[in-house]
């Protein structure tokens, strides 16, 4: 049989394995801090990336508008006409003609997420491109330029077209 001096003796000599409460909580602590921070990072990148894909997207639609005046593209249609892009402030509607017909069901509406929203200086709210040539029908300097912002990270892409359609940011 141990005496009580011999076991706990033998206690004090004998650590046993595994972590101590305040070394899990310590550890706890670390990681937890660790993952506040990264999800922060993250939190801000999702806008980011939401209205770099909206602003790409809409360079991308200017560019296929404008490459459809130019090839003479007839969508089934006996012959070429003009292409355009009418602005709004959460959307931008692509179509055919040299008139926007909000009525027109061959209109493909292309909705801007919030908080994203578009402004323009272009007359009517709109570029129509030539066909033919791709220049853009009715242009006036200075009267040129589309801007997509984002409201709750203060981003802005201003997008620039000279007469001939081309694409400056």
């Amino acid at each position: 049989m141990i005496s009580t001096k011999q076991f706990f003796l033998h206690k004090k000599n004998h650590r046993s394995s595994g972590f101590t409460l305040v070394e899990l909580l310590l550890v706890m602590g670390i990681i937890g801090i660790l993952i506040s921070i990264s999800s922060l990072l993250l939190l801000n990148l999702i806008p980011k990336a939401s209205f770099t894909t909206q602003s790409e997207v809409l360079i991308s639609q200017i560019r296929q508008q404008q490459l459809k005046a130019m090839t003479g593209y007839t969508e089934g249609f006996d012959e070429s006409d003009y292409y355009g892009i009418h602005f709004q402030n959460h959307s931008y509607s692509i179509f055919k003609g040299q008139d926007y017909d909000p009525q027109d069901p061959n209109n493909y509406v292309v909705g801007v997420e919030e908080p994203n929203q578009l402004s323009t200086t272009f007359p009517n709210q709109q570029v129509i491109f030539m066909p033919g040539s791709g220049e853009i029908f009715g242009y006036l300097f200075g009267q040129n330029s589309i801007t997509l912002s984002n409201s709750n990270t203060k981003e802005s892409l201003t997008i620039s077209l000279n007469k001939y359609g081309v694409t400056t940011e």
